[in-house]
């Protein structure tokens, strides 16, 4: 189900899309981690992140387990939307089917069991990957953001 700031950033609540391209390249240079390359851990105890783009979104890169296998997956945190997605890329990177749009896929996102969802198409978040907050109030212990640095900080729960 689509919560309610889902369906306003619809309408264009959030204007400026980060594409798939700025994950490979840009944001990935800042991170200093290729994204959907594979990954030689499974679990981070502290993630770290950056702010990026006009809209100033809060991106983190997580281990992602789907079959055993582990790669690099760029989230943007977003605290107004209660689902966790992953976009059509990063499921085909692990030559799996995406699940049908509305239908949940269970996925280790840094070695916690999370139900994840395909975007929905009409959404500014279409063809990148979203925390939302069932995973943040479920596995992370605190969230920071340093605005004055364009730092993120995601403890995890021990």
């Amino acid at each position: 189900m689509i919560d309610q700031m889902d369906e306003m950033t619809a309408s264009g609540f959030y204007g400026y899309c980060i594409r798939s391209k700025e994950l490979h390249n840009e944001v990935s240079k800042r991170l200093k981690v290729e994204y959907l390359s594979d990954s030689h851990t499974n679990e981070v105890k502290q993630v770290n992140g950056i702010i990026f783009g006009p809209t100033i979104k809060p991106i983190v890169s997580m281990p992602v387990t789907i079959n055993q296998t582990t790669k690099n997956v760029h989230f943007i945190v977003v605290t107004g939307t209660f689902n966790t997605y992953i976009c059509e890329e990063v499921f085909n990177s692990f030559k799996v089917t995406s699940p049908d749009p509305g239908h949940s896929y269970r996925a280790l996102v840094n070695n916690k069991s999370t139900s994840v969802l395909l975007p929905p198409a009409n959404l500014w978040f279409s063809n990148v990957n979203v925390i939302g907050t069932e995973y943040l109030t479920t596995y992370c212990s605190q969230l920071h953001l340093d605005n004055s640095n364009n730092l993120v900080t995601i403890s995890m729960i021990e």
